[in-house]
């Protein structure tokens, strides 16, 4: 991946490549022992929400070749996985 990020909406829609993007950075491979191979993390944080409102976000690589990549997506639908947090009351 030359590319990993995270798009996100707070006002509804589904997000998607047009969606904000949260900055990331990736760290250093490391070593885990438990898996016993190398592992890279690319941290990214949600800026603080009101109560009450529901974010979505998907996680999105960019390939070397450019093509776009997103997480989990659904073998049948091809649809990337969504995943949603809910600061309630």
């Amino acid at each position: 991946m030359r590319e990993i990020g995270v798009r996100y909406t707070t006002d509804g829609p589904m997000p998607d490549s047009s969606s904000p993007a949260l900055p990331k950075k990736v760290h250093r491979p490391r070593w885990n022992t438990l898996i016993w191979s190398y592992i890279q993390e690319w941290p990214a944080v949600i800026p603080p929400q009101d109560h009450g409102t529901l974010v979505r976000y998907r996680i999105r690589g960019i390939a070397e070749s450019g093509a776009e990549i997103w997480a989990d997506e659904d073998e049948s639908s091809g649809e990337p996985g969504l995943f949603c947090l809910w600061r309630g009351s």
